[in-house]
């Protein structure tokens, strides 16, 4: 079942687009005084349309997301998954019920737009696509024949709801690769030059400037001189001074045990914003300054490190695979299930296509793993590798290498598949990209009316 979820959510993403015509008084053969009917027309475009049964699909999908995400924490949100979402709230005006029914919404009436986008365009399923949407309907009627349902459509009833069928699934999903299938091809066309970046940096030179510094932070709370060390702090001579002016507070003044002591906190690629931030780009190396907030009590002394530049080295394309202590019980258990799968990587031609392959039955990463274990453009902002993982990726691999690094709670391997152009240009491109498709999108909102009829989306039973 978690491979169904994985498969579907994978072909989710954020579209972005904003705006859509509702009419919630349209009378939609007076679909008020209706029973509850799947065929029922929940959002139309020209040439499209959700109905009722697949608008309840999509809105149980963003409930069960939501849901695995957060089940630990489930109750501290207020909801009940024994009773109707509509009958608790969100926020003082909203109800739950309201809220996913809102997501829902607006992720159908982007769809719409693409799909009819795509239409304009000529642009259609192909084999491969409907190859993709028959293995995510195979993997629903071999998990209903697996644990003894009667029928594929009694597995999607008890998922999803009982007016829901298969064959929404199947409709809802051939849309929705539809969209994606334009979306891909729309941004994969947003190409740019080198005189074309070079220009944007001119342009907007505060996007791409960083500065490195630490910082320690004196709290009244706990410090009644606080305003006065911090004052020490700053006119310490140099850097060495600095650190050893932190460390001698925490154990002499503060008497803190070593696990509490929190030494100066490093900050990498900072932009240039706030006060801190045009202090730090006009200040040289080695220079400090104290922001207070005497009303709070709290001192912050930053110690610059780097003067403004901006990021020069190259991202990298990896393939990623993902074992948890979790699933294997123990550290050694995980290590050694990671090693069996590198003695398996061992017996292949070591391609990517190779690795891929064993990241898609492998990996723990439900993000990567339909995808091969592939993320694109990975930067040294990364949160996913472990310092030692960042250490190997940037300084020491190549195209080509395998690494098996520790993590918290997990074991993963590391594949490099490549190695990009400098990192602003990356950031140059995608800020580029996203003027050229905010433009795209609000063409396409425009183009394409979407009427949605609310009274049919509050028919969804939840």
């Amino acid at each position: 079942m978690k491979r169904i979820i994985a498969m579907i959510a994978a072909l989710a993403m954020v579209l972005c687009l904003a705006g859509c015509n509702k009419d919630g008084d349209k009378d939609n053969n007076n679909e008020d005084s209706l029973p509850v009917n799947a065929t029922q027309v929940a959002l139309q475009s020209e040439n499209f349309s959700f109905d009722l049964g697949e608008a309840t699909y999509i809105f149980q999908r963003y409930f069960i997301d939501f849901y695995n995400e957060n089940y630990q924490y489930i109750s501290y949100y207020g909801i009940d998954i024994e009773k109707s979402l509509k009958e608790q709230d969100y926020t003082k005006d909203v109800t739950w019920f309201e809220y996913f029914v809102d997501q829902a919404e607006t992720y159908m009436n982007e769809l719409l737009v693409f799909c009819e986008a795509a239409k304009a365009k000529g642009l259609s399923l192909g084999e491969e696509d409907n190859a993709e949407i028959d293995a995510i309907i195979k993997e629903f009627e071999d998990e209903a024949e697996g644990n003894g349902y009667k029928s594929v459509n009694a597995l999607v009833s008890e998922m999803y709801g009982d007016i829901v069928t298969i064959d929404d699934v199947r409709s809802f999903v051939e849309k929705e690769k539809l969209a994606f299938k334009y979306y891909n091809a729309l941004v994969e066309g947003y190409t740019f030059t080198e005189e074309e970046e070079d220009a944007y940096l001119s342009e907007n030179p505060d996007e791409f400037y960083y500065v490195d510094y630490v910082y320690y932070i004196f709290d009244e709370d706990n410090d009644r001189d606080a305003k006065y060390n911090a004052q020490e702090l700053k006119e310490t001579a140099d850097s060495d001074a600095f650190y050893a002016y932190i460390e001698d507070y925490e154990v002499n003044v503060r008497k803190l045990d070593e696990e509490k002591r929190v030494g100066a906190k490093e900050s990498k690629y900072v932009i240039k914003d706030g006060e801190v931030g045009a202090w730090a780009f006009s200040a040289e190396i080695g220079d400090k300054y104290v922001d207070e907030n005497g009303k709070d009590g709290i001192y912050a002394v930053y110690m610059l490190l780097s003067k403004p530049a901006i990021q020069e080295y190259n991202v990298r394309d990896i393939r990623y695979i993902c074992l948890t202590k979790e699933t294997y019980q123990t550290n050694e258990k995980t290590k050694a299930k990671a090693e069996k799968i590198l003695a398996e990587w061992d017996e292949t031609e070591k391609t990517s296509e190779d690795f891929g392959k064993l990241a898609e039955v492998y990996s723990e990463d439900e993000k990567s793993k339909a995808n091969g274990g592939l993320y694109q453009n990975v930067d040294m902002s990364n949160s996913i590798l472990s310092d030692e993982g960042m250490k190997w990726l940037f300084e020491e691999g190549q195209v080509g290498d395998v690494k098996l690094l520790k993590g918290e709670g997990i074991y993963y391997i590391l594949y490099i598949d490549n190695i990009g152009k400098a990192q602003w240009r990356v950031a140059a491109d995608n800020a580029m990209g996203e003027k050229l498709y905010a433009e795209d999108s609000e063409k396409m909102v425009e183009a394409h009316k979407v009427e949605v009829f609310d009274k049919v989306l509050k028919k969804i039973d939840k």
